[in-house]
Formats: C-alpha cells, sequence, structure tokens
C-alpha cells in the first residue's frame, strides 16, 4: 500500500484559486483524434491535441498538489465507488434542479457509477453522499470578503474512497456547478492553462482566463472516465496512475 494511502485526510478546493504550473510530461509522440467541436478535443482551432497534452491535463487537475491545503495532501487516486447520493438545499434558482440532474446523469454515464439525487436530506445515507447547498451571495461575501471565493467544494476519505463531500454555492454563481462537481469527483486541481493558444478548455479553468468553459467540456469528460477507468484504483500512487492514464489516453475513451 503507498505510505500516503494511510492518512486520512480532508480536502477543501474554492474557485478562483490559483497555483504553480508543474513540469510537463515526456511527449508520446501519437496524435489523440478525439472529435472536434466547440470546447471538444482533438483538432480545435487549428490544434491537434496529443496524448501527451491529455496526460498533462489529467495529471494537473486529478494528481499533482498545487497549494497546501489544511492537513496532508496525498498524491494519489481520490474517487467514489458508487452508488452516490445527492442533496439539493438552500434557495434553490429555477432551472437550477434540471441542471444539476443532467450533469449527474452525464456523470453517472462517464463513471459507471449511479450519482442521482436523493428525495431529500433526511432519506440520504450519511455516507456516499454530496450535499450542494445555495448560499446567498452576500453570506458569501461575509465569510470571504470582496473578491473572494464565490464557491467552495471540500471532499472527505479514506484510502483514496471518497465518501462524502460539501459544495456551496453563491446564488449569484450558479455556473459553477459543473466546476464543483469536478472537484468533488475527486479532482483536487485547477486548469492552469498558461496562454491563449492552449487547445484544452475545460471547467476547472480559472474563471479569468480564457480556458474556463462553464459547462463540462470533451477534456473533462475524457479526465473523468480515466479517473474511473477500471485500471485506476483508490489510493493509487500517482505514478502507478500515470502509468494506466498514458496506456488508456493512447486510445483515449470513447465519449
Amino acid at each position: 500500500m503507498h505510505p500516503a494511502s494511510r492518512v486520512k485526510c480532508r480536502m477543501v478546493r474554492m474557485s478562483g484559486r490559483t497555483g504553480r504550473i508543474a513540469a510537463g510530461l515526456s511527449p508520446l509522440f501519437l496524435v489523440a483524434a478525439i472529435g472536434a467541436g466547440s470546447g471538444g478535443a482533438g483538432a480545435t482551432g487549428g490544434h491537434t491535441i496529443r496524448p501527451d497534452a491529455l496526460i498533462y491535463f489529467f495529471d494537473q487537475i486529478a494528481l499533482r498538489q498545487q497549494e497546501p491545503p489544511p492537513g496532508v495532501r496525498p498524491k494519489w487516486v481520490r474517487r467514489w465507488n458508487g452508488p452516490v447520493a445527492v442533496t439539493l438545499s438552500g434557495e434553490i434558482p429555477a432551472g437550477f434542479g434540471a441542471r444539476l440532474d443532467r450533469s449527474l446523469a452525464d456523470i453517472s454515464r462517464w463513471t459507471g457509477q449511479r450519482f442521482a439525487r436523493a428525495a431529500g436530506a433526511a432519506k440520504a445515507p450519511r455516507r456516499k453522499r454530496i450535499s450542494i447547498r445555495i448560499v446567498p451571495h452576500a453570506a458569501m461575501l461575509q465569510r470571504y470578503g470582496p473578491g473572494g471565493h464565490v464557491c467552495t467544494a471540500a471532499t472527505f476519505g479514506w484510502n483514496g474512497r471518497l465518501h462524502t463531500a460539501r459544495i456551496e454555492i453563491s446564488d449569484r454563481y450558479t455556473d459553477c456547478l459543473d466546476h464543483e462537481l469536478m472537484h468533488a469527483l475527486g479532482f483536487d486541481g485547477h486548469w492552469l492553462a498558461s496562454n491563449r493558444d492552449n487547445a484544452i478548455r475545460s471547467v476547472l479553468a480559472r474563471r479569468d482566463t480564457p480556458a474556463r468553459r462553464l459547462r463540462f467540456t470533451r477534456f473533462d469528460t475524457i479526465a473523468i472516465r480515466t479517473l474511473y477507468h477500471q485500471t485506476l484504483a483508490p489510493g493509487m500512487a500517482r505514478e502507478n496512475a500515470l502509468a494506466q492514464a498514458r496506456r488508456i489516453l493512447k486510445s483515449p475513451p470513447r465519449l
């Protein structure tokens, strides 16, 4: 067992936080033909996405430590073993519940595990649960100050297995739903694309960058499918996970 897998950890991720860009990986000299489209992977805007770029993307958002959170940040695979119940509370904006249901249906398809809303908080299990709360924006300002965080996600697990997650979303920034759901799935990092020429787009990019999208992109889909591929196990060390990801992304998962 990886030594860090014995450590119980609590991860907190907040929208808009930044970190240092990690060193690049060696290229695989293969082309990833994943399909073109708005926000999609493959040949987009004159760019062709290579497997080494996809691996770098996956490594950055799933396996690398970008910032020092409270406690220990193990560099390992962190994911759910479903099914997972999702609860929604607070002042729910019109249409938000339907959008959440669509995102959960997509996540269920990509992970092969069931993520679905529970009938109510009282009926949801204490473990294997993601709790989402819509918070008045004034409360977020009071907590974090002007220019502070507008959405947060905290995940809790043991030996790489997530068992609970809590998401808070400002009622003025409900467009960060998919961003926080990716954090809840086990993606602790952010996509730190550095310039407009970078063809990878993601909901995990910082809000103030050209790479940011508000809905899951094809790149996000590939990352989710990779993290939940049968060959990646909770608690797997980063080096082993990257070796498996290289094999997976030589022939990227079907979207």
